[in-house]
């Protein structure tokens, strides 16, 4: 039996749970000695164990010392080229083949299908079980670059354990003290596209929560003062700049959900027929893109290049084709030769869904939901919908409009056949919205009863724009303060009961 189909079993599962194992396996039947004396050998030998990786978290997770000595020591070929999973090998391994002159690659191969073959190091692995300061690793500039993206999100995100392992194992080492703080100004930098948003600015506040360390302000105070940095005026004027579902309406809808004690989405009867596409979207019956192009033929539409989406998509049901109604002609979704259009084409990947959305607005890439894109209500940028808001040039998501009592607001349910009738309910304060000041925000958090004017006098939007205001005072830690009112307007219901629930010791 040779040294690699010791590892791995004729099912794909390891022989061995550990590189421990294995390394220990060998020297006790005395094959350590000759596989290492045989550079060529140990090399096919080294890029096996490497390509196990990908079976276990926990093969290469520990530095083995016999395997780190012998990668400091064997003369590898000089035109030796590894390939690595990095996210499943301990970066110590990564550290010694640098420092012995090997070259190495991030392995992507699985990349598509596994997003844990990421390129990011497992500094947890490290942190927990690593014994080099990575000198050698991180005076690479590319594999620099591949730590630093190690950091910021795999805290509060990806990583299994508290990060302040990380965080105190990186201040043991001069070296990855200078990278810290290096990564602490690669997560200052992501404060700006968390801003403008509620739920984005409580994912950031769980990225640099950990990271409030005395040692990391003597380390990067610059860094650490903008993560930590609050200006209330700001992202408020971003958080509006941004916007909200109730700057379109639908008044017999609207006025329909009033009488409801408890809206919410209810299906009563199907929106669509989820049968439409069936002849196009029939899995081996022939060639979907073919049909559907003679759809669209057959209707004059030919604007729609389907040869830009990946042939792994497929069409989803999810698509729509009709005609252009009285009542849908001002539709936020736009229309093409007389017709709403959305082509929705999906890839069922291993941990998500990938979707392309092709309509007359253009297209987008999206994950997870099947998306739409509508324009913004002044005109001059897009939204996607698929079950919640965002801003389609950023993918900032946009918070939930609530109502005066601090519900949402029920166009927050409506079906994605539905936004066909939705219509610009007050243009001038849509405008001003996107053109929102700090100094104008500040004079709103002054004195929120100008909300009103700044809403075009619209009460269902000055609620939403308080119901922005109030969420934001759960943001700011108490560094907001309202001015007295003794009888609140309608629309500061909810703005101001908020404010007093926070006001209780």
């Amino acid at each position: 039996m040779s040294f690699v189909q010791l590892v791995l079993t004729d099912d794909h599962t390891l022989n061995f749970a550990t590189i421990d194992d294995y390394v220990t396996t060998l020297i006790d039947l005395g094959q350590w000695g000759l596989l290492t004396q045989n550079a060529a050998e140990f090399a096919g030998w080294l890029q096996h164990v490497f390509d196990m990786s990908i079976y276990s978290w926990e093969f290469l997770a520990r530095p083995n010392p016999a395997l780190i000595d012998a990668l400091l020591t064997v003369s590898f070929p000089t035109d030796l080229q590894l390939r690595v999973y990095t996210a499943r090998v301990n970066p110590d391994y990564l550290d010694a083949l640098t420092l012995s002159g090997v070259s190495w690659e991030h392995n992507a191969e699985w990349e598509e299908e596994n997003p844990s073959s990421l390129d990011v190091l497992n500094l947890d692995a490290w942190a927990k079980y690593g014994t080099r300061d990575l000198a050698a690793l991180l005076a690479q500039t590319h594999h620099s670059f591949a730590a630093l993206k190690s950091i910021p999100l795999r805290w509060a995100e990806w990583s299994q354990d508290e990060p302040g392992a990380v965080v105190e194992k990186l201040l043991r080492f001069a070296h990855t003290r200078a990278f810290l703080s290096r990564a602490l100004d690669e997560c200052a930098a992501l404060r700006v596209d968390y801003a403008g948003s509620r739920p984005a600015w409580q994912v950031y506040r769980r990225i640099r929560a950990p990271l409030d360390r005395s040692e990391l302000y003597a380390l990067n105070e610059g860094a650490m003062a903008t993560m930590f940095s609050f200006d209330t005026a700001e992202e408020f004027a971003q958080r509006l700049r941004c916007g909200t579902v109730v700057e379109y309406t639908w008044p017999d809808y609207e006025s329909y959900a009033e009488t409801q004690h408890d809206f919410a989405s209810c299906p009563l009867f199907p929106a669509h027929d989820p049968w439409l596409w069936e002849e196009v979207t029939r899995r081996g019956g022939h060639d979907e893109r073919t049909v559907l192009r003679e759809i669209l033929n057959e209707r004059g539409i030919d604007s729609f290049d389907l040869s830009t989406v990946p042939e792994k998509f497929r069409l989803s049901r999810m698509s729509f084709l009709h005609p252009v109604t009285d009542d849908t002609a001002a539709s936020p979704l736009g229309s093409v030769g007389g017709h709403h259009v959305g082509l929705v084409f999906y890839w069922e990947g291993p941990y998500f869904e990938e979707f392309v959305f092709l309509g007359p607005l253009g297209t987008i890439t999206w994950e997870e939901q099947p998306p739409v894109v509508l324009r913004r209500p002044s005109d001059d940028g897009l939204w996607v919908q698929d079950g919640q808001l965002y801003d389609a040039a950023t993918a900032t998501e946009i918070e939930t409009a609530l109502t005066h009592t601090g519900t949402p607001h029920p166009l927050y349910w409506m079906t994605r056949e539905s936004l066909h009738f939705l219509q610009i309910r007050n243009k001038q304060a849509s405008l001003r919205m996107r053109g929102c000041t700090n100094e104008q925000a500040q004079q709103l958090i002054d004195d929120p009863t100008r909300i009103l004017a700044f809403a075009g006098h619209d009460e269902v939007l000055a609620s939403a724009i308080a119901g922005i205001l109030a969420n934001l005072l759960h943001d700011a830690d108490g560094a907001i303060h309202l001015p007295d009112l003794l009888q609140p307007p309608k629309f500061l219901t909810h703005l101001y009961a908020t404010y007093q629930e926070l006001q209780q010791p």
